[in-house]
């Protein structure tokens, strides 16, 4: 149990975001953060950082009450925002690619030249990517869970010269035992 100097999460959060979401998916990430040592308030820290690049953010205390577990989520503006900087490839909705480019692909050839096409992600041509699918139901975005993850890590280590947080996650997690990442 916590002396009586110290914080617990439920007694004094971060403002944080909303992470209900209309675009069909939840949190992506969650960081573990220990708070028996020293550097218990580092959490609180991260989180606003996180939440100034645009991220979602909620936290939880842990049943023992020695442990911060934040949820971490990217909106589909934050992910569009990375992987447009990052130039990240995706691939192109083979329907949509013939539809756009028909004109120019000699008819009769017995290849599927619009099949497996992966391209640059570029905002302004967003309904080229084939869509994400989560369940049986077919997102409006092309962000798997797997790109959602890989871009909200991006977005959690970038630097923030680059519009990151800066975190190094990875880095972090090797040497700091006092955090760790898992993706949900």
């Amino acid at each position: 149990e916590p002396t009586s100097s110290a914080r617990t999460p439920r007694e004094d959060p971060p403002p944080l975001l909303s992470s209900s979401s209309d675009e069909g998916y939840g949190s992506d990430w969650v960081l573990v953060f220990e708070t028996s040592t020293k550097k218990e308030e580092a959490w609180r820290k991260w989180a606003r950082r996180f939440q100034s690049v645009g991220l979602e953010v909620t936290c939880y205390a842990s049943v023992q009450g020695d442990e911060v577990l934040m949820k971490i989520r990217a909106p589909l503006e934050t992910l569009e925002d990375r992987a447009e900087k990052d130039k990240y490839g995706l691939v192109l909705d083979p329907l949509e690619l013939k539809t756009a480019m028909w004109r120019d692909v000699p008819h009769g050839t017995r290849f599927k030249p619009f099949k497996y096409i992966h391209a640059p992600f570029v905002r302004a041509k967003r309904g080229l990517y084939k869509k994400a699918k989560h369940a049986d139901a077919t997102l409006g975005h092309p962000f798997s869970s797997l790109h959602r993850a890989r871009l909200t890590l991006r977005v959690v280590d970038a630097p923030r010269e680059e519009g990151g947080a800066g975190f190094g996650l990875i880095r972090r997690a090797r040497k700091d035992a006092n955090v760790k990442g898992y993706v949900l």
